[in-house]
């Protein structure tokens, strides 16, 4: 007969964000990891734009989850049209593995000038929407 142990559920929290989220701040403009600590959706922030700039398969430290395939689509794609068809997937692709991401709104949008692509969309994440602004060259 099997022995059962009595565990009282007191104490369990109903909040769903995580209880800690704090990351080292990077300096994107210097290529540089700060001292300083942020949370919350400054941290969002930054995991969207570095998930983004991150070329997935290509990191060896990171599962095959993370980065995403924007540059590779870029450089391979045999029209602007096909690139127009698969962009908001492969973004969408690379951020919705974090658990503080809940959707990814429907107002994916791009411009190309030349020879860049700037691309903006907003998020939906446990601390509130998220927008986002990207701009890619050589495209």
């Amino acid at each position: 007969m099997a022995n059962y142990i009595s565990v009282p559920i007191t104490g369990i929290s109903k909040d769903p964000r995580p209880m800690n989220t704090k990351t080292y701040a990077l300096d994107f403009k210097n290529c540089l990891m700060t001292s300083r600590k942020i949370d919350g959706i400054e941290a969002v922030n930054q995991y969207i734009t570095k998930a983004l700039m991150t070329p997935r398969f290509k990191c060896l430290i990171y599962s095959s989850a993370y980065g995403s395939g924007i540059k590779q689509l870029i450089s391979t794609s045999p029209s602007r049209k096909y690139l127009e068809a698969s962009l908001s997937h492969i973004v969408e692709d690379a951020i919705i593995h974090d658990s503080r991401i809940t959707a990814m709104n429907n107002d994916f949008s791009f411009t190309f000038d030349g020879d860049e692509m700037n691309i903006s969309f907003s998020v939906k994440t446990i601390y509130g929407d998220v927008q986002v602004k990207e701009n890619y060259s050589d495209v």
